[in-house]
């Protein structure tokens, strides 16, 4: 896979958020992911154990980091500025499954699961603890950091590439939730998940992809060759896997490649 990473700079903003790290390989991203799970463990098992100080921070009365955000700031090495309002909010143990995703090289750490974790903490600490596992990485944060994908792959033959990219060209049209539920490689996804209401209706929303024409985006189909430039994930953990297994393993797509494009954005 060809990735390029975007420098990224500091924001008072801080909300929903994704951070994915890249590895050299399956092997290394495996291992970073448990690292980054025993983090979030021991961080949400500290807050079960203090429900007063929990309950301040769920508040907003308490910003300043906590002993578990200190504690895993000293463990690593990395800076900490305050508590972790978003994982304050677990009622029960977190599923760090959720929270930390693997897929291949990649790892993401997100609060963009299907209990959509809240708070105003941001990427903080699980941002630098990520760059201290790998040197690629790369943030996606609400009213911070958009991240546009853009992918290329090779179709079966050239009619195959055509209906490719008129089904792309419908289902990533804005707003792409409009017509979510029929999206192919939603549809593909929700066939090999367990039949969970509340799961199905937050995948049909996470998963869609968005291609702006008239902004960064351009759908290119040239004999075999599709490119997808510009595509705007609502859950990059969720919606990129998906959209590539759609590609791959029902399209019978190969020479699969992306890159990042990382945007600051303007908020006033």
């Amino acid at each position: 896979m060809k990735i390029s990473i975007w420098q990224q700079f500091a924001s008072n903003h801080s909300a929903a958020f994704t951070v994915v790290g890249q590895f050299q390989d399956l092997d290394s991203a495996t291992k970073a992911a448990k690292v980054v799970r025993d983090a979030v463990k021991s961080i949400s098992d500290w807050y079960a154990l203090h429900p007063d100080i929990k309950q301040l921070v769920i508040n907003g009365q308490q910003k300043a980091p906590t002993e578990a955000e200190l504690e895993i700031s000293r463990k690593f090495g990395v800076p900490t500025y305050r508590a972790l309002d978003w994982l304050a909010t677990y009622t029960d143990t977190p599923d760090t499954l959720e929270i930390v995703r693997e897929y291949g090289n990649l790892i993401f750490v997100t609060t963009e699961t299907w209990r959509s974790l809240t708070g105003w903490a941001g990427a903080t600490l699980f941002d630098d603890l990520v760059k201290k596992l790998t040197q690629n990485v790369f943030i996606s944060q609400e009213d911070s950091f958009q991240l546009l994908v853009s992918l290329t792959c090779v179709a079966p033959d050239e009619q195959r590439a055509i209906l490719i990219g008129h089904i792309c060209r419908r289902f990533t049209r804005p707003p792409a939730r409009h017509h979510s539920s029929e999206c192919p490689w939603i549809v593909f996804y929700l066939r090999h998940q367990p039949d969970n209401e509340a799961q199905v209706q937050e995948a049909i929303w996470n998963l869609t992809a968005e291609i702006d024409e008239n902004d960064h985006g351009k759908i290119i189909v040239e004999g075999r060759h599709i490119t997808l430039n510009g595509l705007d994930f609502r859950s990059i953990s969720t919606g990129l896997p998906a959209l590539i297994k759609w590609l791959t393993e029902q399209e019978g797509c190969s020479d699969m490649n992306y890159q990042f494009e990382q945007i600051k954005l303007d908020v006033w």
